[in-house]
């Protein structure tokens, strides 16, 4: 078990290919041993991806959000559609929020991810608040509060939404004094929107991103 390990660890960093090392690895393992090569994969991905994204300036203050914002609409379940580039394969597929309206303004966040290669599923849960709660008209801000190696608050921004069909999101987090970690996500109700919806949504992302920089996910 223990070279298999090794031989994870160092593909992955060096950017190879891991997914047949990983097969076979994966039949000499237990679900602890299996629970500790995901944590792994997981803490290798994202010094990785956070490096990718890494973007020049502090995130902005006065990006257009959804105004008239409305939670209780807005609760419920979401589907991942579109995210970052393939960078974040390691969140694995089948993604899903679940937002709730909490009666005390907090809203909680259960993610469902299901990783590839039989490594299992997890969920995590969190919670956000709203960045101006006493605003009037609601907008769309968030702090979500995250819980890796240190817990921190970061942005998550509703830009746009229909509440029963697409969710345009945007996060940010200051990386240094110079810079800041900076992406973007698209959910759906559906876990494969129709027609019209995804017509909306390839409008927006010119609107908002650049498409090739944007990886679709399955559900």
């Amino acid at each position: 078990t223990v070279p298999c390990l090794v031989h994870i660890f160092i593909s992955h960093i060096s950017g190879e290919s891991h997914t047949t090392s990983l097969s076979v690895c994966l039949d000499k393992m237990g679900d602890m041993v299996k629970s500790f090569v995901r944590a792994l994969i997981l803490l290798c991905s994202l010094s990785a991806v956070w490096g990718i994204w890494v973007v020049p300036g502090q995130c902005p203050t006065d990006r257009p959000v959804e105004k008239n914002f409305n939670i209780t609409k807005y609760a419920g379940l979401w589907y991942e559609y579109l995210r970052p580039d393939d960078n974040y394969a390691f969140l694995g597929d089948c993604n899903t929020i679940f937002y709730t309206a909490h009666p005390n303004g907090t809203i909680g966040i259960r993610t469902f991810r299901q990783f590839p290669q039989n490594l299992g599923y997890e969920v995590d849960e969190t919670f956000a608040v709203f960045t101006e709660p006493q605003q009037s008209p609601l907008e769309g801000r968030w702090n979500i509060s995250y819980r890796w190696n240190e817990p921190f608050f970061a942005n998550h921004w509703i830009l746009e939404t229909d509440y029963d069909n697409y969710s345009v999101t945007y996060f940010c987090r200051k990386a240094s004094p110079d810079t800041s970690f900076d992406d973007f996500f698209i959910y759906t109700r559906k876990p494969s929107p129709d027609l019209n919806t995804k017509s909306i949504i390839d409008k927006l992302l010119h609107r908002y991103y650049k498409r090739e920089y944007l990886f679709k996910q399955e559900q």
